[in-house]
């Protein structure tokens, strides 16, 4: 959510996202289907609460469909699962994609900046953790 929307709820990009989770309407769509949620209308993506399920339920399929890796998940989340599955097939089936062979630059740039602040936020959770086992 921070790198999606800064925690905007009121956030919309320029492709038509929405919301602190930047789903696509076309996408939310899809996941009021398959959670049967009644009565969604895309006005509902801007509902903090609807918005993060979906965002999360997203994300769960994605994992679920990547095997957990998480390179290819983050850059289905922003690019799309179909120009994931035309790299990795380009590049084989069976090799994972790695970040300096995604060949849109968004996405390259994105998936290293969550990367690199996930581990920033390990780190610290790490030293918090170090922190209360002195005391």
């Amino acid at each position: 959510m921070k790198k999606e929307s800064n925690l905007n709820v009121d956030a919309m990009s320029t492709r038509g996202a929405v919301g602190l989770m930047q789903i696509m309407p076309k996408t939310a769509q899809e996941i009021s289907n398959q959670l049967k949620v009644s009565n969604f209308s895309n006005n509902s993506l801007k509902d903090p609460e609807i918005n993060i399920m979906f965002g999360v339920y997203y994300v769960s399929k994605l994992l679920n469909y990547y095997n957990n890796n998480l390179v290819l998940v983050l850059s289905a989340y922003n690019a799309g699962i179909g120009n994931v599955d035309k790299w990795q097939n380009k590049q084989n089936k069976n090799i994972d994609l790695r970040i300096k062979d995604i060949p849109f630059n968004e996405t390259k740039y994105y998936v290293k900046s969550i990367i690199f602040t996930y581990k920033v936020y390990k780190f610290f959770k790490f030293i918090s953790l170090m922190e209360n086992n002195d005391k």
